[in-house]
């Protein structure tokens, strides 16, 4: 029999990354026994599911986890499709969505093996069995063409235009536009999306292999990306899906065989992927798995975190950038860790003249933040034009609010020219810290070669006499120092931005300058959960307690690199006999709302 995995995660295909080992599905319960899922959000706020069977099969539930059959959506049978079928009652891949105060049903009319196939729409106001009307055929193949008109998935794009990717075998993925107004074929234009050798149908993201094999099940889940609708499509590598590519973001993993023929749709909390997979004893199940992270959707790294009063913010790098080449800084909020609020419109851009930042030029990199006097400072890296090869500057930024505005300083405070004391690969990630046992400000820095220095009371310069740190293993950049019980603690990130392997390092001192005593790696990858480039983090304490939690970047799940990298909370544990921050697990769930 036939299994549905109801699986949530932010952004689509994003479970995990390439080759990785899936988390298994949670349990639900009631009726399960699906092929071909699809799921809508009522507007009542329940669910409504329909998938591959007699005349099209639907389920219903009322909290995504609990499930009842609800009848079919033709009780009295579909003639008009005999013509495809052979007379089988048995109706496949429906693609269920809710617009313009209907519901839209594709499914499709064939036989297996051939290409006499056809899409047909129905649609209804209520959803419930027997509420259906049939709008005839959208698109239709025989044994004369080199596609199969099966497998029909709706996508309405950001300029309200109409597509339905369909297929299977054969010459692989297809793509037509739609008219809104009758949700039926407009034009005579087909675009190819996917194909290779071996077999791809499911056409949200492309299952590849073998279906309805049971336990020998060799189905899975592929994804490719574009910038056009129409594509070309192409994986992490960069390969096309027209050439075979694919990224794979679901595969047989344990008692989980043949997960594939995947839908997604928008709940409150997350986007939803659902699909059917068969497990070893090929007994039906219903399952549930939810992401929740990364906290800040789209694409963010470097992330500065801190506490203002009752609130939380987090200032990160603006990231999906070639060569890092972002040029503003936006902040977010929050009151609980979870739900987080940007900033309506960047508050500092690096533009030259065209700007509010007179010195930098671009590459708005790697901020910090601190909080002194009623006063508050930003403090960042940018490009600056009148620094040789390339090197980068730091700069700060002064406001009476964390929200700003903020006005930035006419020059770089850190220059990073042979002619300062202490010169770094590249003047970058500055962080600020506060020494409770002195009250003396310092900030640190570096690339390559870690440093650190007093502020002055101005917080904007720094005081002669500065540090190079020792006793960091493998640094490379992003440094952050904490405070706990008469110890200081140091992370830092080893290894480049762009290996899978970047990872936080942590060290350990008696003051704040050092020497150091490396402790080891304390966040890093899980390919198990396609979780990669764990790094340039920091760290809060919530006060009043001993809760910690750190907030990093990670490539972008389930095809970033060092430029599409996306920005997470998890908890930093406390090893109580030690005192010493213990190895942070990285999830994909986050953390709960913890409100201050």
């Amino acid at each position: 029999m036939w299994k549905l995995l109801v699986s949530g995660f932010v952004a689509v295909a994003s479970l995990s990354g390439v080759n990785a080992a899936y988390p298994n599905p949670g349990p639900v319960t009631g009726d399960t026994r699906v092929h071909d899922p699809t799921v809508v959000k009522t507007p009542s706020g329940g669910y409504l599911l329909a998938h591959t069977g007699d005349n099209v099969s639907l389920k219903t539930s009322s909290d995504r986890t609990a499930w009842k059959d609800a009848g079919a959506v033709f009780p009295n049978g579909a003639p008009w499709t005999t013509q495809y079928t052979k007379g089988d009652k048995n109706l496949w891949a429906p693609d269920i969505s809710y617009h313009n105060g209907q519901y839209y049903l594709y499914y499709s009319a064939s036989s297996f093996g051939q290409r006499t196939s056809a899409i047909f729409l129905a649609t209804s106001k209520t959803g419930a069995s027997g509420s259906w009307t049939n709008q005839g055929v959208v698109v239709e193949s025989n044994n004369n063409n080199d596609y199969n008109a099966i497998d029909g998935n709706l996508f309405v794009d950001s300029d309200g235009k109409w597509w339905l990717s369909f297929g299977s075998f054969w010459s692989g993925i297809k793509l037509i536009q739609l008219d809104p107004k009758t949700g039926k074929r407009t034009g005579s234009s087909m675009y190819s999306l996917a194909k290779r050798d071996a077999s791809v149908e499911g056409a949200v993201e492309a299952s590849f292999d073998k279906c309805c094999q049971g336990a020998a099940s060799t189905y899975r889940v592929m994804v490719g990306r574009s910038n056009s609708i129409t594509g070309p499509y192409v994986d992490k590598a960069g390969k096309q899906m027209m050439s075979g590519g694919g990224t794979e973001i679901m595969a047989s993993h344990g008692s989980i065989h043949g997960p594939g023929h995947n839908a997604v749709f928008t709940d409150n909390d997350a986007d939803v992927l659902v699909y059917h997979y068969y497990n070893n004893a090929e007994a039906s199940s219903l399952a549930l798995t939810k992401r929740d992270s990364p906290v800040l959707p789209g694409l963010w790294a470097d992330p500065n975190i801190a506490i203002v009063n009752k609130t939380y913010y987090i200032f990160p790098t603006t990231d999906g950038f070639e060569g890092w080449g972002g040029n503003v800084f936006y902040w977010w909020k929050s009151s609980d860790l979870v739900s987080w609020t940007k900033s309506e419109k960047p508050f500092l851009t690096l533009d030259g003249a065209n700007g509010n930042v007179p010195w930098a030029t671009g590459n708005a990199w790697a901020p910090a933040f601190a909080a002194r006097g009623g006063k508050y400072y930003f403090y960042h890296s940018g490009n600056n034009p009148s620094v040789k090869d390339g090197h980068k500057s730091i700069g700060a930024a002064v406001a009476d609010h964390p929200e700003g505005p903020w006005k930035a300083q006419d020059k770089p405070m850190i220059k990073g020219t042979s002619d300062e004391e202490i010169v770094s690969n590249q003047a970058i990630d500055p962080a600020a810290f506060k020494d409770p046992e002195t009250g003396k400000w310092y900030i640190y820095w570096g690339n390559g070669v870690p440093i650190v220095a007093e502020l002055n009371d101005d917080m904007v310069s720094l005081k002669a006499g500065w540090h190079k740190i020792s006793g960091l293993e493998n640094f490379r950049e992003g440094l952050f120092v904490n405070y706990r019980d008469g110890t200081y603690h140091l992370t830092y990130s080893i290894d480049d931005t762009g290996s899978e392997n970047y990872r936080v390092g942590y060290a350990t001192a008696d003051n704040p300058i050092g020497p150091w005593t490396y402790r080891g790696v304390i966040l890093e990858k899980d390919e198990s959960k396609g979780i990669l480039a764990t790094g340039h983090n920091s760290i809060i304490n919530i006060p009043g307690t001993d809760e910690w939690y750190i907030a990093y970047h990670r490539f972008h799940i389930p095809d970033g690199n060092g430029y599409n990298r996306e920005t997470t909370i998890d908890k930093v544990p406390i090893d109580k006999d030690t005192g010493l921050f213990g190895k942070v697990t990285p999830t994909l769930q986050s953390v709960d709302p913890r409100p201050l």
